[in-house]
């Protein structure tokens, strides 16, 4: 258990890596019960929803459960890890919803009868990119991690 002067004033404050992350951030703070969002979300009609409310839930709860399931060296510690980890969260909403604007303008500039095949490359293209940014983002999450 950590054992640091302010903990109980730790433990109050919104968590936006939990918020913005969810159960990626579950993971990296051993807080398991997170990776319950992944099936919720798939519940047609209301998962997003359900998905969205355990996420705020994520955020209220989730400097307490990283307290309690992590060990760290003080809370400056604590609070650099965290802060790393809501900056890339941050980078990876981000990402999203570039992604999805760029799906969504592609869909609509097209006439009816248009041939999707070079709309499909691009979408293609942007999912690797995509892949490779989250590849090198969490290979840089790693290191940090590694070198608290």
């Amino acid at each position: 258990m950590n054992n640091f002067d302010n903990i109980e004033d730790l433990k109050k404050n919104f968590n936006w890596g939990a918020f913005l992350l969810g159960w990626i951030w579950g993971l990296f703070n051993n807080s398991y019960v997170t990776l319950i969002q992944i099936p919720v979300i798939f519940i047609p009609h209301i998962g997003p929803w359900i998905g969205f409310g355990l996420a705020v839930f994520f955020g209220i709860k989730g400097n307490a459960w990283a307290l309690e399931h992590k060990q760290f060296k003080s809370d400056i510690n604590f609070l650099k890890y965290q802060k790393i980890l809501t900056c890339i969260g941050i980078l990876v909403q981000m990402t999203c919803i570039v992604f999805v604007k760029i799906l969504f303008e592609f869909s609509a500039l097209h006439p009816p009868g248009y041939d999707f095949s070079v709309t499909t490359k691009i979408i293609k293209t942007s999912l690797i990119i995509l892949t490779i940014v989250y590849i090198v983002v969490s290979i840089f999450m790693i290191k940090i991690v590694k070198q608290k």
